[in-house]
């Protein structure tokens, strides 16, 4: 896989792999999951399922565009966003879930092929976050699979604790 560039670690090759797709399987649109908007997992500030899904979308659409600004500009300033503001607007507390499942699909095949194709230099690209500090782009795919992996498996831990099957 031509993702393995020397500036990546052996831990990082398999990510492109177990990524984007993180969020099937988790039987979000089964039947026997109906209480999208009602149940509140004990993470992330009390949201619902609705919520964690259109959070993965969000904080996936953020990190996207601000991997394409340290691509095409020098050390870009990357706005944060207010993730627990964005979660209370209509359509995160609302919203079906489809919608968010599709971008986090699309977007996640948009930056893997992205990601396949950086040079050793392009993964030391660089942006700088006010409130995090600075990141390097190789830093931002094991990052993101880390995020995508822990809100699944809120999601799995629920419904199992829940019987919903």
């Amino acid at each position: 896989m031509s993702w393995a560039h020397p500036s990546t670690t052996n831990r990082a090759a398999g990510f492109c792999d177990s990524w984007p797709k993180f969020l099937h399987g988790c039987g979000l649109q089964s039947p026997a999951c109906p209480a999208l908007s009602s149940i509140r997992h004990t993470g992330q500030a009390g949201w619902t399922l609705r919520q964690v899904v259109h959070h993965l979308a969000d904080a996936q659409a953020n990190w996207y565009v601000r991997t394409r600004l340290a691509l095409t500009e020098f050390e870009p300033l990357v706005k944060p966003f207010d993730e627990v503001s964005w979660a209370e607007l209509a359509d995160a507390r609302t919203g079906p879930v489809e919608p968010s499942l599709l971008l986090c699909d699309g977007l996640g095949a948009r930056w893997v092929a992205l990601f396949e194709s950086l040079s050793a230099a392009e993964w030391a690209r660089q942006m700088i976050h006010p409130d995090r500090g600075t990141f390097v782009l190789e830093q931002i795919l094991p990052m993101h699979v880390w995020h995508g992996r822990h809100h699944t498996a809120q999601i799995t831990s629920l419904r199992q604790r829940m019987g919903w099957q």
